[in-house]
């Protein structure tokens, strides 16, 4: 900053050197007496006599053009940043609104919202990234957007006795300050505590908010002191390590809204008669959040070793200096312009921060959807967002869901989901569902082994031969099943039953056969597929075949007069052990014997015959039989003409 070099010189040589920028006005220098009076040079004859009275100077201030130029107030938020801007420095991420610049003043490519340029300097040290980020002279080291809070690195302060002149020296001079007027920073109020090390030492801090009075003065002044001692003749005795109640350490809190500082020490409080042991005092302003004591601060330079002569501090920074409510009504300068975010009024001083909607986590001050405010997938982040012990996680937009498990009730966020399930219930729903298992699982083996037999039987039974015939339609056990009842029976023998149905609108006769009275294999199969091809009107018709049971089901068609038939005999075949028919004309030898051969059907002729002139059901019976009757009657010498219809 160039007022700080200016002060510096005046302060080291002891005259006032005035700085004129351009057009800018000279500066104004403001003093306080002995006793803490303001009072105002303008030229340097007064302040030599300042110094000739051995007044204590307190800030060193350029107003008007200077600083207005130097660190320009946010009044508008600025165009998004191009995606060429750099977001990285060194280690330390650079969000939006802040931005690396060539120069505080110089931002053409809208990489940072005015009053938010940082510059990325080479520091040549190679510890910790070359390159670093700096607000003008001062060492950033950290960005936060939710909390609106920049980490900075301040000097440390030192009051020390020099042992070759035998006096106290100071850091450059009696006192040093800090410089934030007229930029959106702050020093954080909360975070940040006045620290003073030392066994004879009085600190003061000095400080401002940054803005002009009536008479062109900056208002909100404020001072206070940190006295820290050591009681006794043995220093080391006295102090104890983690304190800084006022015995080798003292801190005191600032307050809200200071934008200025500045540290001067009381020459009567020095380490001459003590320098063997305690030969230093430091001050500084700085995060006291992670600070701890240690009585080598006070014997040895441990302290700004320690920190490498440069201590944390915070700075609250805001957007402009308008409440949330005003900046809303100006939609061409309000910053929070990510779809889910939210303004927040600052707490130290005036102006806002951005922050994304509960539940969504990005840049608030970006428009871009893929950088802005997106959701968070909170169950994907379980050691943040806690849905634990019985909770099931559903994320929805903007938060998510963590209801308790079946059965149990309580508040899975909290841990507390508690099993409202009784012992006793569990072992009954135990034993059930065992139970449950144990029949399904039987079910399941029993279902395959009986696939396993429909494969078995349908291979046994020429399956696969009749697969390939065009002329005969394979059915499943499901196709027939149905019709296999008792309400469905027309027939039954010493052949099998004869069940009627209904197939695709069509009446059919199925036919069970008795186990083992058919053929195997291919045998059966192309007697069957020979069946199904013959077209005869006193024939009944095949239609398909059932062949996963032992016993292949046969369907036929349906019709009323139904009588026995016997398959095609090959030529060199006298008889079959096999045949399909009807018991009521079936010839008795064959049943007898079961041996059929051609004259078997002139048998089943000559009882189609009989019904013809009887007009009477030839019925299969042992006591009524048509055939039995006209037989007795042929043994009896009677006329075959009583057997006519009249």
């Amino acid at each position: 900053m160039e007022v700080i070099h200016a002060a510096k010189a005046m302060l080291n040589e002891g005259s006032v050197e005035e700085k004129d920028e351009g057009n800018n006005p000279p500066g104004l220098l403001v003093y306080v007496d002995a006793k803490y009076n303001p009072v105002v040079a303008t030229d340097e004859a007064s302040v030599g006599e300042f110094l000739r009275n051995e007044q204590i100077p307190v800030v060193l201030l350029w107003l008007g053009a200077v600083l207005a130029a130097r660190f320009p107030l946010l009044g508008a938020a600025s165009p998004q940043p191009s995606s060429q801007c750099q977001r990285k420095c060194g280690s330390v991420d650079i969000p939006y609104p802040f931005g690396i610049v060539h120069s505080p003043d110089d931002d053409d490519g809208h990489c940072a919202m005015n009053g938010f340029g940082l510059t990325c300097n080479d520091t040549g040290i190679d510890d910790g990234g070359r390159h670093r980020p700096f607000y003008d002279d001062v060492e950033v080291v950290g960005v936060s957007l939710q909390q609106g809070q920049a980490r900075m690195l301040n000097d440390i302060f030192y009051y020390c006795y020099n042992t070759t002149t035998r006096e106290m020296d100071s850091s450059g001079s009696s006192f040093r300050w800090l410089d934030f007027a007229g930029t959106p920073f702050r020093f954080s109020d909360i975070t940040n505590k006045f620290t003073v090390i030392g066994c004879e030492t009085l600190a003061y801090i000095n400080g401002h908010d940054g803005r002009n009075g009536d008479d062109g003065d900056y208002g909100g002044k404020y001072m206070s002191g940190c006295v820290a001692m050591c009681r006794g003749d043995d220093v080391r005795s006295t102090l104890s390590n983690g304190s800084c109640s006022g015995i080798g350490c003292c801190q005191t809190a600032i307050p809200g809204g200071l934008q200025y500082y500045h540290v001067e020490f009381d020459s009567a409080f020095n380490t001459t008669e003590i320098h063997n042991v305690s030969s230093c005092s430091y001050a500084v302003l700085m995060d006291s959040s992670n600070f701890t004591f240690s009585t080598t601060y006070v014997t040895s330079p441990a302290f700004t070793n320690n920190y490498g002569g440069q201590a944390p501090f915070v700075m609250d920074w805001s957007i402009g200096n308008e409440t949330c409510d005003v900046a809303r009504k100006k939609p061409g300068s309000y910053a929070c312009v990510s779809d889910n975010s939210d303004c927040f009024n600052s707490l130290n001083g005036p102006g806002y921060i951005c922050n994304c909607s509960k539940g969504f986590d990005g840049n608030p001050y970006l428009r871009d959807p893929e950088h802005g405010c997106k959701d968070i997938d909170e169950c994907k982040l379980p050691q943040l967002y806690h849905c634990t012990n019985g909770g099931v996680c559903r994320n929805r937009l903007g938060g998510y869901d963590c209801p308790c498990k079946f059965r149990w009730k309580g508040d899975a966020k909290a841990g507390t989901c508690i099993d409202h399930f009784p012992l006793a219930a569990k072992v009954v729903v135990g034993t059930i569902v065992g139970i449950l298992i144990m029949v399904i699982i039987t079910f399941l083996v029993i279902l395959h082994k009986e696939k396993k037999k429909m494969a078995e039987f349908f291979k046994k039974n020429g399956g696969p031969t009749l697969e390939k015939a065009t002329s005969i339609k394979i059915f499943k056990t499901e196709d027939l099943k149905s019709f296999l009842k008792k309400n469905k029976l027309i027939g039954s023998g010493s052949f099998g039953k004869v069940y009627k149905g209904l197939l695709e609108n069509k009446l059919v006769a199925i036919k069970k056969p008795i186990n083992g009275s058919v053929r195997e294999n291919e045998q059966f199969a192309n007697e069957v597929i020979i069946q199904s091809q013959v077209i005869h009107k006193n024939i009944v018709r095949l239609i398909g075949c059932c062949p996963e049971v032992e016993a292949p089901l046969l369907v036929y068609e349906f019709i009323s007069q139904d009588f026995g038939i016997s398959r095609l005999l090959a030529i060199d075949k006298q008889h079959t052990a096999s045949i399909i028919g009807d018991l009521n004309y079936m010839d008795p030898v064959y049943l007898q014997e079961g041996l059929l051969t051609e004259k078997s059907d002139v048998y089943s002729f000559g009882v189609v015959i009989v019904e013809l002139i009887s007009r009477r059901k030839a019925i299969h019976s042992d006591n009524n039989s048509l055939v039995k009757c006209f037989l007795e009657a042929h043994k009896e010498h009677m006329k075959a003409t009583e057997f006519f219809d009249k």
